[in-house]
């Protein structure tokens, strides 16, 4: 399943009801807890979850996990990903009703290799929830690398303030993704009843006489896993203004 994206964000819904369950309803950072979310990630992730330390790990008045050094090996036999930095809130009530709503999210150091949920490997140095200057939005913002280009992207996220702010994603939203010198922008549609899919895709490029822009028909859409290897992995492989034509031409089909 390549939806890592989603897979990340509302895993934790499920996580959140084996520790209420498992952990015997107490927050902690005990040798227990450890292994009883260790446990957890491994089930979920279908590999090995190993923790250096876990800083964090409340129930409330705000369900949160912080934990330092996540390693998960194995995963499909073979891939891996790690980080070493996690932090996941979310409300209680929102968790008990499996609400799309989360309260803070980051990765520092996120490391996932080839073939694992992307056909090349994905590195961010980091990836979270991030407010703007009014207060009233929010954007997913993530920097890196994907294969040997410089990764650069935001989500559009809605936000609701209060004692502690909410995040969501709305049925579409607005994001860019810059992949070396190819910028991409369009529309985020994670509830679609295809699963997450981007459309209204345009992809633009500088070029010295210019620049080069590509727009997708409004009706195509793309899925999110089809998203990295058909989009941004072809991206990652261009030499050429006219392979970035190429493309353009190959994804309007």
């Amino acid at each position: 399943m390549k939806k890592w994206f989603f897979r990340i964000l509302v895993t934790l819904v499920v996580l959140g009801a084996l520790a209420l369950f498992g952990l015997q309803i107490s927050s902690g950072t005990s040798d227990s807890h450890k292994r009883g979310l260790e446990q957890a990630f491994s089930q979920i992730f279908g590999g090995e979850a190993t923790f250096g330390k876990l800083k964090t790990f409340n129930l409330a008045p705000q369900f949160s996990i912080a934990v330092e050094n996540l390693r998960i090996s194995n995963i499909k036999n073979s891939g891996f990903l790690s980080a070493d930095e996690m932090l996941i809130s979310f409300g209680p009530i929102d968790l008990i009703r499996k609400s799309r709503i989360i309260e803070d999210f980051h990765l520092k150091n996120f490391k996932v290799s080839a073939g694992v949920y992307t056909p090349l490997e994905l590195q961010l140095a980091d990836a979270g929830i991030y407010p703007n200057e009014k207060k009233d939005a929010a954007h997913f913002i993530m920097t890196g690398t994907y294969g040997k280009q410089e990764l650069k992207g935001q989500f559009a996220m809605t936000m609701t303030s209060g004692v502690r702010a909410k995040y969501s994603f709305a049925d579409e939203n607005e994001f860019a993704v810059n992949l070396g010198s190819v910028q991409v922008n369009g529309l985020f549609s994670p509830y679609s009843a295809n699963g997450a899919v981007m459309s209204q895709v345009k992809l633009f490029a500088q070029k010295k006489d210019g620049r080069i822009e590509c727009t997708l028909p409004p009706e195509k859409t793309i899925a999110l896993s089809a998203f990295f290897t058909d989009v941004l992995g072809q991206i990652a492989a261009i030499k050429s203004p006219a392979d970035l034509t190429s493309l353009c031409d190959t994804l309007k089909k």
